[in-house]
């Protein structure tokens, strides 16, 4: 079995690949390897960066139930190599187009659960041409990428949380303000929700049937 690992130097990624998928020909003897096997082993082939890409990869499209079709699997392996594949760019080009993802990188009309990865993808981006965000900044970044009004409540939102100062007890809670991406974006999922259930119910009542007024004529 092919056993050649994809080091975080490596930048002949397309000869990896070329090379990982004429050894899973001959695999299941001579029968091939299915998607959904390639998929299960290219993980173990893959080190620091393109092992975080491709674990993010697999992570939205088994919540996104892509991979639950017959198909999923070989166009998420298509996905994983596409991404990968950029690793060939030159130096230069990695950066033009790391810094023009992160500027272009606004949450608009996504939900939040849609936003999560496309940000994800954009820390992990940025950590891989050396410009990795320190937490204050990604969490101040994200209140901006998610816009007015929604990034004023959740910088406003008081609660329990970990009390994350010098000190503290392991475990303790304190109430504070959120104060990394991680806990805006569980603030903002939250707030979602909310809003997505207020609508719900005002359109049922909206579409319900006004109740039928007694008839007393009929009354002795």
């Amino acid at each position: 079995m092919y056993k050649r690992q994809l080091q975080e130097s490596d930048t002949d990624v397309k000869e990896f690949f070329l090379q990982l998928k004429e050894t899973a020909k001959l695999a299941n003897d001579g029968k091939g390897m299915q998607w959904r096997e390639m998929l299960q082993i290219l993980p173990n082939r893959l080190q620091g960066s393109r092992l975080k890409y491709a674990k993010l990869i697999l992570k939205q499209n088994r919540e996104s139930g892509i991979l639950d079709d017959p198909e999923g699997p070989k166009q998420v392996f298509a996905q994983i190599e596409a991404k990968l594949m950029r690793f060939s760019e030159t130096p230069m080009q990695k950066r033009s187009r790391v810094l023009k993802m992160y500027g272009d990188c606004y949450k608009g009309k996504q939900s939040a659960l849609q936003f999560e990865p496309v940000w994800e993808n954009v820390l992990l981006e940025l950590q891989s041409i050396g410009m990795t965000r320190t937490e204050d900044e990604a969490y101040i970044v994200y209140l901006q990428r998610t816009g007015e009004p929604m990034s004023t409540r959740i910088r406003t939102d008081r609660r329990m949380r970990l009390d994350r100062s010098a000190g503290a007890t392991p475990g303790q809670d304190v109430m504070r303000e959120p104060v990394t991406w991680e806990e805006a974006h569980e603030v903002l999922v939250e707030l979602e929700s909310l809003r997505a259930g207020t609508t719900a119910s005002v359109r049922t009542r909206a579409a319900g049937i006004q109740p039928t007024m007694p008839d007393h004529s009929r009354s002795g």
